[in-house]
């Protein structure tokens, strides 16, 4: 579906909009992927992008179109901005503590440590 978007002005020039909407095909996805690649010259954006739109997280993706073929891609997600402390409490069963406790000892390290090292992986 094709619909007459709003006028856009510039130095006295005006250029009518025009919007197109259709439902993403199969292709679309590897076609985006290779914009993104051939874009940041390597696939970590493009999979960036990918695992972005597979998350969940509520995103806006538009594409350009030249000659029924895709040309252009953006993709918009939420940011925080958010300064994070690097300290957070985490329950977990005794069990679990007392093993961590103990692992942690045998290896010389503080509990902290081990479970820093361990959540980052």
């Amino acid at each position: 579906m094709t619909t007459n978007g709003p006028g856009v002005s510039l130095n006295g020039y005006t250029q009518k909009v025009m919007y197109k909407y259709s439902s993403r095909k199969k292709t679309d996805i590897e076609n985006i992927w290779q914009i993104n690649v051939e874009a940041f010259e390597t696939e970590e954006e493009a999979n960036l992008v990918n695992a972005l739109r597979s998350s969940g997280v509520p995103y806006i993706s538009l594409v350009y179109e030249e000659n029924n073929e895709l040309v252009g891609y953006i993709f918009f997600t939420p940011v925080s901005c958010k300064n994070y402390s690097g300290k957070f409490m985490v329950r977990v069963p005794p069990d679990i503590h007392r093993k961590l406790a103990v692992e942690a000892t045998e290896a010389g390290v503080s509990l902290n440590r081990l479970a820093s090292s361990k959540l980052s992986q």
